[in-house]
C-alpha cells in the first residue's frame, strides 16, 4: 500500500467483520488486509504483542500515569490476591505484579489472553517468568459466568 511509505508507523491494516446486532465491539472476523499480524507496544516495562482485537490502551505514557494512580489509590498489600476482570492483554495486573500474593485475570476475546504468552523477551521477562510461577498468575478465556465461578473456586482453594 503506497500511503503507508509516508507514514513508516502504520504496521497494520487490519479490518474487523462484525455481523452482531448486539453490543459487542468485534465481531469474530478479522482480516489483516496489510502488514504483520501484531503490533509492538511498552507499557511498564513489559512489551506487548498486540493482536487487532486485544484491548489496550492507546496512550501508552498516560497509561503509566492512569495505572500508576490505580496502584496507589487500590492501596493492596502482598497477602492481597487481585482479580483482573476483562483484563484484555493483562496491563492493569501486571502493573500489580510485585504488590500482592496472585493475579487472576480474565477476557472474553481469546486473542487478547493468547497474546500474553507471545510478549518478546525483554530484560525483565526471566523476572516475570520467576513471578509467575512463585506467585500463581494465570490468564483465562471467559465470560462473566466463567469468571464467577472460577472466582468460587480460587476462594475455596485459598480457604482451604
Amino acid at each position: 500500500m503506497d500511503g503507508t511509505q509516508s507514514f513508516p508507523e502504520i504496521v497494520t491494516i487490519a479490518v474487523n467483520y462484525n455481523y452482531s446486532k448486539s453490543s459487542e465491539i468485534y465481531g469474530q472476523e478479522t482480516e489483516i488486509l496489510w502488514g504483520q499480524d501484531t503490533i509492538q507496544e511498552e507499557v511498564l516495562d513489559y512489551n506487548f504483542a498486540l493482536s487487532p482485537r486485544a484491548f489496550y490502551q492507546l496512550n501508552p505514557q498516560q497509561t503509566e500515569v492512569l495505572y500508576g494512580q490505580a496502584v496507589e489509590a487500590l492501596d493492596v498489600d502482598k497477602a492481597e490476591h487481585l482479580i483482573d476482570a476483562y483484563c484484555g492483554v493483562g496491563t492493569i495486573g501486571l502493573a500489580f505484579a510485585n504488590k500482592v500474593k496472585s493475579i487472576r485475570g480474565m477476557d472474553i476475546i481469546p486473542e487478547a489472553i493468547r497474546m500474553l504468552g507471545r510478549m518478546p523477551n525483554h530484560l525483565d521477562w526471566k523476572m516475570l517468568t520467576m513471578w509467575w510461577v512463585k506467585q500463581k498468575i494465570s490468564f483465562h478465556v471467559g465470560t462473566r459466568k466463567v469468571i464467577e465461578q472460577m472466582l468460587l473456586l480460587w476462594i475455596h482453594l485459598e480457604l482451604v
